[in-house]
């Protein structure tokens, strides 16, 4: 599966816990590495890593699958895959149920960004940038528009649309017809003609696009609607609803149940002239609802009409009661059996059959009235929600912030939330990367953990020479693995100075059976053993401790009676990995004042150790024993001293 090469990961190395508490970009950075990025050939440097997050722009659902366009104007699907009609090559009977990338390989270059999208029962369709129109899937009754009908196409195929209707303006599609709206103001429809849904005095379907028969008043069409039950709809430039197509419901609008092959006005001679023109028209099965230009909308057709009354039908447009705050409202685009409306408040009004839960009230009870969405489950961050659409089985709304969650069925994964359980409340698709492996240089990172934001944390493993190198992210989605992402020299390894005790957090002696715990920060760099501070024990033995600039860790004990011990210093980092080194020491009495000393003048208690087992430690070692001897000596000759 191809993505966008423009998908980028944020990789932040990291010294202290502060570097770790950054929140995952909405989208990729222009820069892929913010932050220090070095750490030592030894391993062992935490850094952290935020996968791509999928910030959508816009949905397009059909009766089984979606299609989604993220924030980079890639593309998206999940749901049914049995006739490839999400996009990602192939058919399959399992469902894809998180979002997916479609494979848009095959497209000219001149056709991306894609523009436009529909889909419908089995299909996908897409309008390129070059003004094309793009799709694949079932191609029953010959959907795909291309000339061929019957076997599906699993990789985006050209519409043969006439060249004067290029550049297209929009798409629509039903169960397995589609329209497009042509730079030449005309309308075209390609597919099942059945009752005739394609507009074009006739009943036969047609593999390749012909012209709706739309008077010439009409022409060039502003809008375009293709009904769930084969009915199509049109505003043209004189301002009249044109609809065609299957009635047996009375949703054309005409005042008959009869249906008809040609397009002709919808009666609204009953209607106040502020409703006039309509703006926009949805159906919800069999239900018409339409947007007047007073804000109001209008409903014909059968099912629940919205104005309170039980299951009927009308077969002219009669008003929606809606609240006052809620006008001017807008109309959703709607495909399913619920109607949905954003108010002039703000709020999202709903009202219709409710079968899979998609009213989001909790239940499956029909609505017949419009009624108040409870928005409770979407975050700050999602709300106002700029585009809601109701689908054959699930109601999708795309949030402010780029979410797009579902109410309704799931069973083919439509939710996208990487299950096939259905929800009565807003879930959200899956659209936060999983960070799977990643490499330095080619050597695998260990210790991957993800955190409570968004982002993972790996640790550098060793490696054998100093520099820059690239730093590959393996990730997933929905636990399909996605491309891997390269940010080259995205780590720069630095040579070794000394022993790696950068984010060490504690410090272990232990004195012959007994051990003493300081809770310290050792740092390579630091200033010598007389400045450090002094830390202290919770059994009372003090200590300075530190790491000094030459790669040496100096302890200065005081507490200790004289005597020879066995000592045993050992450091445990972030990343849990122990460094230790054994050695032993002689304390003896010595007279002379001793400013690490701060119980008991007269003892000196001095440790020199290079703290781990690395092999350059054994010269660090012999000093150890070297400074030891040299301490006896000292105490020796004080003391012959002192007895003269």
């Amino acid at each position: 599966m191809k993505l966008s090469s423009r998908k980028k990961l944020t990789v932040l190395s990291v010294v202290g816990l502060a570097a770790l508490l950054g929140i995952a970009p909405a989208t990729a950075q222009a820069s892929p590495i913010t932050g220090a990025n070095t750490g030592s050939v030894i391993g062992g440097t935490t850094v952290t890593l935020s996968p791509p997050r999928l910030e959508f722009t816009d949905i397009a659902p059909g009766w089984l699958h979606v299609l989604a366009k993220d924030s980079e104007g890639d593309i998206w699907s999940w749901g049914a895959n049995w006739t490839g009609q999400l996009g990602n090559i192939g058919t399959s009977a399992t469902v894809q149920s998180s979002p997916a990338p479609v494979d848009l390989s095959d497209l000219p270059t001149s056709a991306l960004p894609i523009g436009d999208m529909a889909a419908s029962a089995g299909n996908s369709y897409v309008v390129g940038a070059n003004g094309r129109v793009y799709a694949w899937g079932d191609n029953f009754f010959g959907s795909i528009g291309d000339g061929t009908t019957g076997t599906p196409v699993v990789i985006p195929t050209q519409v043969d649309l006439p060249n004067s209707a290029i550049p297209v303006m929009q798409i629509a599609a039903n169960q397995s017809s589609a329209f497009a709206v042509g730079a030449d103001g005309e309308l075209y429809g390609w597919g099942s003609n059945q009752g005739g849904f394609l507009g074009d005095n006739s009943t036969t379907d047609s593999p390749t696009p012909v012209r709706v028969d739309l008077p010439l008043a009409a022409i060039p069409v502003e809008f375009v609607h293709a009904g769930a039950k084969n009915s199509g709809y049109a505003i043209g430039a004189d301002g009249v609803l044109y609809s065609w197509g299957t009635n047996f419901q009375w949703q054309l609008g005409d005042g008959t149940n009869v249906s008809r092959s040609y397009p002709a006005p919808v009666d609204v001679s009953g209607l106040p002239p502020t409703a006039l023109p309509f703006t926009r028209v949805g159906t919800a099965v069999a239900l018409t609802v339409a947007q007047g230009s007073d804000g109001q909308l209008y409903s014909w057709g059968t099912g629940y009409l919205g104005d309170g009354t039980p299951y009927d039908n009308r077969g002219v447009p009669g008003l929606v009661p809606l609240p006052g705050a809620a006008i001017p409202a807008t109309l959703m685009p709607v495909l399913g059996g619920t109607a949905f409306v954003l108010g002039a408040d703000q709020e999202i009004y709903t009202w219709g059959l409710n079968e899979a839960g998609e009213v989001g009230d909790g239940t499956r009870n029909p609505q017949p009235s419009p009624t108040q969405f409870n928005s409770a489950s979407f975050s700050a961050e999602a709300l106002p929600i700029r585009q809601i659409i109701a689908g054959v089985q699930n109601s999708y709304f795309l949030g402010r912030d780029g979410t797009v969650q579902s109410i309704g069925g799931n069973a083919n994964g439509t939710i996208g939330n990487g299950t096939t359980a259905e929800s009565l409340v807003p879930t959200a698709a899956i659209q936060n990367g999983v960070v799977s492996g990643v490499t330095f240089g080619g050597v695998a990172g260990t210790n991957i953990l993800a955190k409570p934001d968004g982002t993972f944390t790996a640790v550098s493993p060793a490696f054998a020479t100093a520099g820059p190198v690239d730093v590959v992210i393996q990730w997933t989605l929905g636990g399909v693995a996605q491309t891997p992402i390269t940010v080259a020299n995205g780590f720069t390894y630095l040579a070794q100075q000394g022993p790696s005790l950068t984010g060490a957090t504690t410090a272990v002696i232990t004195v012959g059976q007994q051990t003493h715990v300081f809770n310290t920060v050792l740092s390579p760099g630091d200033a010598p053993v007389e400045a450090a501070p002094i830390v202290t024990t919770t059994d009372g033995i003090e200590a300075r401790v530190t790491a000094e600039a030459n790669g040496r860790v100096t302890f200065a004990a005081a507490g200790l009676a004289v005597g020879s011990y066995t000592f045993t210093v050992t450091w445990t980092d972030e990343a849990a990995k122990s460094i230790s080194a054994n050695y032993s020491v002689t304390v003896q009495e010595n007279s002379g004042q001793d400013s690490n000393n701060t119980t008991e003048a007269n003892r000196n208690d001095a440790l020199v150790s290079t703290g781990g087992v690395e092999p350059y430690l054994a010269a660090a070692l012999a000093a150890v024993a070297l400074a030891a001897g040299a301490l006896a000596l000292l105490a020796s000759q004080t003391r012959r001293r002192n007895d003269r």
